[in-house]
């Protein structure tokens, strides 16, 4: 079993700073035009096989304005996703949340076995993890799942994990319905996350080529896939957290031509 979140006998709110009162009433600090319009319910499945991790995401996810659907371990959760009429209009979960360390199927697994599914690929992960490497980054990214929330974590910080994660995969669905081929633009306006997302969504194969701080790096696709990843001079595991830091520069898509398929005879 995780370690608990948060310290529980220190502090009787423990998404809280003891030493921070107003933490819990504070907004996440995103740029106007980042939160999920107000109209919108998204529903969030919360997979961990702790009860108090469950419990506490539940309470602020809730009142935050999210639907929220909780599964004790994978294969539940895996139950859950098929259960339609849970999801509203979509059909799907809008955001999964799910721990990495659970018995039986991990987070990665599980990630990987929805991933596999067409029908249930564009669904965004966030994994939750008492641990942050570059190692357990490279192999997310490669499953398609690119943000975590670190344990202990605040409100503020849950909250701006969610909504940074809801508006990656609100900016690919974009981009997949406007674009073909090859296109290029500012990374201010779009993240690195939401252009990789790209390609693992649509199931592309190409190049995402980003320039920034007089630096060039980028991210290979086959079908879908991550083959490699560089950074200057850096390659692998050890390119990848500085190129998703990149927020300022530009980038180039290029997706490689679909070859025509041949009549049947």
């Amino acid at each position: 079993m995780n370690p608990l979140p948060m310290d529980i006998p220190k502090n009787p709110d423990p998404l809280v700073p003891e030493n921070d009162p107003a933490e819990s009433n504070e907004v996440p600090s995103v740029e106007e035009g980042h939160l999920p319009p107000p109209e919108e319910c998204h529903a969030v499945l919360v997979v961990d096989d702790e009860a108090l991790v469950r419990e506490v995401l539940t309470k602020e996810l809730t009142q935050a304005g999210y639907k929220v659907i909780t599964a004790i371990d994978a294969q539940e959760a895996l139950r859950k996703i098929y259960l339609a009429s849970d999801w509203g209009p979509t059909g799907f979960p809008d955001l999964i949340i799910t721990d990495i360390m659970m018995p039986g199927m991990d987070g990665f697994e599980f990630c990987q076995r929805v991933k596999s599914n067409p029908k249930l690929k564009p669904i965004p992960f966030l994994f939750l993890t008492v641990k942050d490497t570059t190692l357990d980054r490279a192999r997310a990214l490669i499953l398609g799942c690119q943000r975590y929330i670190i344990k202990p974590f605040t409100h503020k910080e849950l909250l701006q994990a969610v909504n940074e994660r809801l508006v990656d995969a609100r900016q690919t669905q974009t981009l997949l319905a406007e674009h073909e081929q090859t296109f290029e633009g500012e990374l201010a306006r779009f993240t690195v996350l939401s252009l990789v997302d790209l390609f693992l969504i649509g199931g592309w194969a190409g190049t995402l080529t980003i320039f920034a701080q007089g630096k060039q790096g980028g991210v290979e696709f086959a079908s879908g896939e991550v083959a490699k990843v560089w950074w200057d001079d850096k390659e692998g595991e050890e390119a990848l957290a500085d190129l998703l830091a990149q927020a300022e520069g530009t980038f180039k898509v290029e997706r490689n031509p679909v070859p025509p398929q041949s009549s049947p005879s």
